[in-house]
């Protein structure tokens, strides 16, 4: 799959590549030189600004502990988050944050501290569930918004993955056909560190229920279905001193899932996602240090789902849609950090970023029996008609959006147990509204076990290409949009004991200007608009308790007094019991979610009784990892060992009684070795 990875990157990020190796000698001189400085001196870390550092961390033995395969699952043990199986394109994994639907854009993904995001969908669905964690070193969480350091996005949640940088192999085995192989090299030389990993994983998908797919004739004597995978990732890096130049790619393709209405076999997506980033850091004087990243980031979408089965066979033949998208994006970040003394200190930074579709289109076929006429009900977009055994080209255009953005914070230690931290941002749009965003964050030590803290933060969502611009058939895009805006209070409390800690956090959050699509005119034309607010009210918890020296119980809870977005969970939590028994290590780790009753009497195009119900769910996972020696590592897990048969509501699903099936067991072997 990756032997198309150089052949088809883009003159412009040639011409970036040219550039940037053009210019390593020089900045690897000045790096060599900012790191020996850099050994003379170093800014102290009680003077770092507290929007630097993240509120949870998942380091290797907790990633280990909790058997989470990828990067959404493991968020399902943090409080405010919920990972489910959901339609939004093919059937991909989505994550509730807050009550709100985070694939919409609410979410920043960073790996190695680079954004990947894109306004081409506007979210991270391409990337974020699919993150190998073996490839992990750790993962940072940021939570509420924080568009004062990351800007777009940066709305309810940042991640940020740290990659591991070492010499291994991981063969991984599991149901459903599942295969997984990961080879990392990592080395040393008096030319600088290079990095190499490459990874793959492949199978037919867990098995979901047919029986939560009622309306499609494909699924004759069939009790479940599978969603064949392929998802691939690379990635080479080289750091000579303080200068780094690393490459990313990885591509996913997913078939055979339920998409906006049927499922169909051939129902398919695949998408890839590559960035060449270029970083220099130092320490020029003791008390500053400094940052900075260019990037190039491109995307492209290829999606088609089955909409419609054809009604008089085999005079019509089934409907077909979907989008053949592509962008790239080019980003510089700069940032400085003054540390006046170890009371105070000063951020300042800016960004710049030019994001461009330069592809869009949309796979649409409604073919007749000989597979070679369309039908004259076909519509076209952008004067193309594509067939879906062939994907084709979609047309070429050129829209862009440049933003330029610019923040500041200041971290003050009052007293010895008052800290003030706050920060301002101006982001210009070239392309719509301007935006201010602000951050102010209170800490007061009550004692040396417990701690308060009072935050505001803000956070905001750029439209995305679609929404400003696009021309489809029934969903016009809107060049006068603003940003959405997300404002949040929180207040929280924290404990920590020799034995046990709990930090409990109350919030009220503010959606301000949600872009939404209007309802049909008399032209069945839907319009992007900015629509009603949204507001939340919800509790978040987190404990840890040390039974002994060889076990641990951790456990977190949310509930949201008020109702969700897209009527998500408003209850769920986790509990998990993590033992270390010398040379064993295992996780027993219980997801809980609250039922959820929708009743849309009434509200459908018929007026019939549509009333989704679903029971409380308990899902069981576990884990056992034993290590072997120095370098081998066993490792065995399982989820949903009870074979718990759920679902979620899903209120793109009007075909299909507004749920989506979700994995049932799924267990997996892998065999690692380190050297």
């Amino acid at each position: 799959m990756f032997s198309s990875v150089f052949s088809s990157v883009k003159p412009n990020s040639i011409i970036l590549f040219s550039l940037l190796i053009s210019q390593s000698s020089f900045i690897a001189q000045a790096a060599t030189k900012a790191q020996a400085e850099t050994k003379k001196a170093k800014i102290e870390t009680a003077s770092e600004s507290i929007f630097q550092q993240p509120d949870y961390v998942f380091d290797q033995q907790k990633i280990q502990s909790y058997g989470a395969s990828n990067l959404y699952s493991l968020l399902n043990y943090l409080p405010g988050f919920q990972n489910v199986i959901g339609e939004n394109v093919s059937a991909h994994s989505q994550l509730q944050v807050r009550g709100v639907n985070a694939e919409d854009g609410y979410l920043v993904l960073m790996i190695d501290g680079i954004q990947i995001n894109s306004l081409l969908f506007n979210d991270v669905q391409m990337s974020s569930p699919y993150f190998n964690l073996s490839l992990a070193e750790r993962v940072d969480v940021y939570t509420g918004p924080n568009a004062v350091k990351f800007g777009n996005n940066a709305a309810l949640a940042v991640i940020n993955v740290i990659t591991k940088k070492s010499n291994y192999v991981l063969l991984e085995a599991g149901q459903s056909e599942h295969k997984k192989g990961i080879a990392s090299l990592f080395r040393k030389t008096r030319f600088g560190q290079f990095s190499f990993f490459i990874a793959e994983s492949q199978g037919d998908g867990g098995k979901y229920s047919a029986s939560n797919i009622p309306t499609s004739s494909y699924l004759d004597d069939k009790d479940h279905i599978n969603q064949p995978y392929v998802h691939d990732q690379l990635s080479a890096s080289w750091q000579l001193g303080n200068y780094a130049l690393s490459y990313y790619e990885e591509q996913h393709e997913q078939n055979g899932f339920l998409s906006n209405q049927n499922y169909h076999p051939d129902n398919h997506f695949e998408s890839r996602t590559r960035f060449l980033s270029n970083q220099l850091h130092g320490q020029p004087h003791k008390k500053i240090s400094y940052k900075t990243d260019l990037s190039y980031t491109d995307q492209e979408v290829k999606y088609v789902g089955l909409v419609r089965e054809g009604g008089i066979r085999p005079f019509s033949e089934d409907y077909w849609f979907g989008p053949n998208w592509a962008s790239n994006k080019l980003e510089f970040n700069i940032s400085t950090l003054y540390a006046w003394s170890e009371w105070l200190s000063f951020e300042f930074g800016g960004q710049w970023q030019r994001q461009e579709q330069d592809k869009a289109g949309v796979i649409t076929s409604h073919l007749s029996p000989d597979l070679q006429n369309s039908l004259p009900l076909d519509r076209y977009h952008f004067d193309e008609l594509q067939s879906v055994s062939d994907f084709g080209q979609s047309s070429s255009l050129l829209q862009e959006i440049e933003s330029h953005g610019l923040f500041s914070n200041v971290n003050w230690k009052m007293t010895g147990v008052d800290t003030l931290s706050a920060g301002v941002r101006l982001e210009r749009n070239h392309s719509f509204s301007d935006d201010i965003s602000m951050q102010f964050n209170y800490k007061r030590s009550l004692n040396t076990n417990s701690s308060f803290t009072v935050e505001y933060s803000e956070g905001f969502r750029s439209p995305t290409f679609t929404e400003l611009f696009s021309k489809e058939l029934s969903y016009y895009g809107n060049p006068s949009l603003t940003p959405e805006k997300i404002r949040s209070f929180e207040v929280g409390y924290s404990y920590i004991a020799q034995t046990w800690n709990v930090d409990v956090t109350s919030f009220y959050q503010e959606q301000t200007d949600i872009i939404a699509l209007t309802d049909f005119d008399t032209g069945f034309r839907r319009l992007y608009s900015n629509l009603e607010d949204q507001e939340m009210f919800g509790i978040e918890t987190q404990a840890d308790y040390k039974m002994n020296q060889n076990w641990k119980l951790a456990g977190t809870l949310t509930h949201y007094l008020t109702d969700t977005e897209n009527n998500e969970f408003t209850t769920f939590g986790s509990l998990s019991l993590l033992g270390e028994l010398g040379r064993l290590n295992v996780g027993f780790n219980t997801i809980l979610r609250s039922g959820v009753e929708v009743d849309l009497s009434g509200e459908t195009s018929s007026n019939e009784q549509v009333v989704f119900d679903e029971n409380p769910t308990v899902l069981v996972n576990a884990i056992i990892n034993y290590k072997l020696g120095r370098s081998i590592l066993f490792s065995f897990k399982i989820e949903n060992a009870f074979e718990r048969d759920h679902k979620v509501y899903d209120s793109s699903q009007t075909l299909n009684q507004y749920y989506v099936a979700q994995q049932k067991q799924f267990a997996s072997f892998s065999l690692s070795y380190e050297f």
